[in-house]
């Protein structure tokens, strides 16, 4: 019901043209892989996640206990999985009916998201936990996770995103939380202080990002604006 609620809440401020994606072909695509994620394509078919490949509305990716997966975004925007992760593109650049941001969401379903978030041309990331749906408006750094009881880590790096949380329709919350620190949003819906991260993921990530140009160069198409 709580997931319900935000999926109502987070995408009724969302409206896509029925030909806005085919207009302007607007897509992310997988940049680096360890071992072989999947992607599950919105008719259910399944696609080996391999350099390069396309990724649209409604599909779905999915690693497991050996795999992780690199996806980036034109604007600059690079997220990763951990292993046992799974994740649905619901939007990319929506057009919103109540503002002029454009927006793109996703659904983490389960394990953990590493987002190196920018900004560009009132452009916004917003990512939907069974309880939570976190805001990426700015520029930012933060691992987003989900626990073994549905309950939302996020460990913050860089920037202040905003958390939406609550059990009902009504009492829902609106928070910035800051950089440097790590937050869990419990089950009885709770924001509060925890871990900075899981290091072992982290501790990964910091080596992509160290080692991002030698991993990325001649194998995929990175987009301008990540180099910049």
């Amino acid at each position: 019901m709580k997931r319900i609620i935000l999926m109502v809440l987070v995408l009724s401020l969302v409206f896509v043209t029925g030909n806005l994606l085919a207009e302007e072909a607007i897509y992310g695509h997988v940049t680096y892989i360890e071992s072989t994620p999947q992607v599950i394509r919105s008719d259910q078919t399944i696609e080996d996640a391999v350099i390069n490949l396309p990724l649209a509305p409604g599909d779905i990716i999915e690693t497991d206990k050996d795999s992780r997966c690199e996806f980036q975004f034109d604007n600059g925007t690079v997220m990763r999985l951990d292993k046992e992760s799974r994740l649905k593109i619901v939007t990319v650049l929506a057009k919103s009916l109540t503002s002029k941001w454009k927006i793109t969401t996703l659904e983490l379903q389960k394990g953990k998201l590493y987002s190196i978030n920018q900004a560009y041309n009132l452009e916004k990331f917003q990512v939907i936990t069974p309880s939570a749906a976190i805001h990426l408006k700015r520029s930012s750094k933060s691992i987003i996770g989900i626990g073994a009881n549905d309950e939302t880590n996020i460990a913050v790096f860089r920037g202040k995103p905003a958390v939406m949380f609550g059990g009902e329709l009504k009492s829902l919350k609106k928070q910035s939380i800051k950089s440097g620190k790590g937050y869990t949003i419990t089950k009885d819906n709770k924001l509060v202080e925890g871990e900075t991260s899981n290091f072992e993921f982290l501790t990964w990530n910091q080596n992509v990002d160290k080692n991002f140009k030698k991993l990325h160069y001649g194998i995929s198409k990175v987009p301008a604006k990540i180099y910049a």
